[in-house]
């Protein structure tokens, strides 16, 4: 697919010198004249942060690196940045046999407390307490970098065999695209390669492309219409995934191009 030989827009520094030493950096890295903007810049994480479990992400050999090395909860590595309409590329790797992932989008993380039943899933993340669903008493919410459940739509990443491409709905815990796990999907995954992943997202409509093979379509889809970027290591044992050479590139519509 055209879209995915894209190359890489290397970015740039401004250094103005004189009484006063002033470094001028593009955030969110560089934008490309087609509008392709990076959201990695190959050594450091800067523009995303870590949900859940901490200190499993890392940058190396110009990939991040998501790793479990023991049992452990939900963890993710999320964009700051809020998008709408959008095209998604980036490659990906699954380094073990064993495990799940995924790349969320207009996704976010509600209120909760510890006990993983009670989530405020209609309430905004900077929300601080709620009450309880049954007995309304006011309780604190966690501190939002300590949240595992995530809200929004999801690209599922997997071993062989499994629906890499396909489309769960994490607000309401469900599968959308049942009908369109085939053998193609299966055939897609590149096992033990570097694998190109598309999403492209308007309105209610959502398109995955897996190494050029259309693997998950849905339209008039009801699901929030504008939430960050994550990425995700499934609860549970160990596991490795990479991910690198991630652009974004928000479309317009209603003359809004993205939300912050």
């Amino acid at each position: 697919m055209r879209d995915l030989l894209v190359g890489r827009t290397y970015c740039g520094r401004l250094t103005l010198t004189g009484s006063v030493l002033m470094v001028l950096s593009l955030a969110s890295g560089c934008h490309s004249n087609d509008g392709w903007q990076s959201l990695f810049d190959g050594t450091t994480l800067d523009g995303w942060h870590e949900i859940g479990k901490q200190r499993v992400w890392r940058v190396e050999d110009g990939a991040i690196v998501g790793e479990l090395v023991e049992s452990s909860p939900y963890a993710y590595l999320v964009t700051e940045e809020k998008f709408t309409d959008f095209e998604l590329k980036l490659r990906m790797i699954f380094d073990s046999e064993d495990g799940n992932s995924g790349i969320f989008f207009r996704c976010a993380f509600p209120p909760q407390v510890l006990n993983p039943d009670i989530v405020a899933r209609d309430l905004p993340e900077d929300a601080t307490e709620f009450k309880h669903p049954s007995t309304g008493e006011t309780i604190a919410s966690l501190p939002y970098r300590q949240r595992v459940h995530i809200t929004g739509m999801q690209a599922e990443f997997a071993p062989p065999n499994q629906y890499t491409g396909a489309l769960y709905d994490s607000t309401h815990g469900r599968w959308i695209t049942q009908d369109q796990f085939t053998e193609a999907m299966h055939q897609a995954h590149k096992w033990q390669e570097w694998n190109d992943l598309y999403i492209k997202v308007v309105g209610q409509h959502v398109l995955v492309r897996l190494n050029d093979t259309l693997v998950s379509e849905i339209d008039n889809y009801e699901f929030a219409p504008t939430g960050r970027l994550a990425l995700q290591l499934h609860s549970g044992d160990a596991m490795k995934v990479r991910f690198k050479d991630i652009y974004v590139r928000p479309l317009c519509q209603k003359n809004t191009c993205r939300a912050r």
